[in-house]
C-alpha cells in the first residue's frame, strides 16, 4: 500500500454501522507513520458539480471518468477522514478483504490534500499530522 492508492473495500462498515462496497484514497504515506489516512469516494452525481478538481462549496474533489476511475468520481472531503493502523490495512490487503485497484498520480493526490486542508477546518490533530 502506498500514498495515492485507491483501495476497494467490498464490505466497508461506516461509522453509523451501515455496510457498503466503497473505494478509498490513501492520502498519507504509510511508510512515514504507523497510521494511514483515507478519504472515501462516491460516484453518485446527486447535486454535484462536474468541474474538475476542488469543489469548495461541497468540500469535494471531482475526477472525471476515464482518468483514474471508470465513472465520474467525487472524493468526499466533507466528513472526517478515516485513520487506521498501517498494519491492519496491510493485513486486510493480504487477506484480500481490501484490494488495491489503482494509484492516483502524485500531482492529483497533492491537489486533493490541498483541497482537504483548505476547506476542512474541522480536521482533528491526528489527521492533520498524517497530512504533513
Amino acid at each position: 500500500m502506498n500514498r495515492g492508492d485507491v483501495l476497494y473495500d467490498p464490505n466497508f462498515e461506516f461509522r453509523d454501522g451501515g455496510h457498503a462496497n466503497k473505494l478509498f484514497v490513501v492520502l498519507s504515506d504509510p511508510a512515514k507513520s504507523d497510521k494511514v489516512l483515507f478519504v472515501k469516494t462516491t460516484s453518485s452525481p446527486k447535486n454535484r458539480s462536474t468541474e474538475d478538481g476542488c469543489q469548495p462549496k461541497r468540500r469535494e474533489f471531482f475526477i472525471k471518468s476515464g482518468k483514474i476511475f471508470p465513472k465520474d468520481t467525487w472524493i468526499v472531503l466533507s466528513s472526517m477522514p478515516y485513520v487506521y493502523p498501517v498494519s491492519a490495512v496491510e493485513k486486510s490487503i493480504l487477506e484480500q478483504k481490501r484490494i488495491v485497484k489503482s494509484t492516483i498520480p502524485d500531482q492529483i493526490v497533492n491537489a486533493i490534500r490541498n483541497c482537504l486542508e483548505k476547506f476542512s477546518v474541522d480536521l482533528n490533530r491526528e489527521a492533520r499530522e498524517l497530512l504533513k
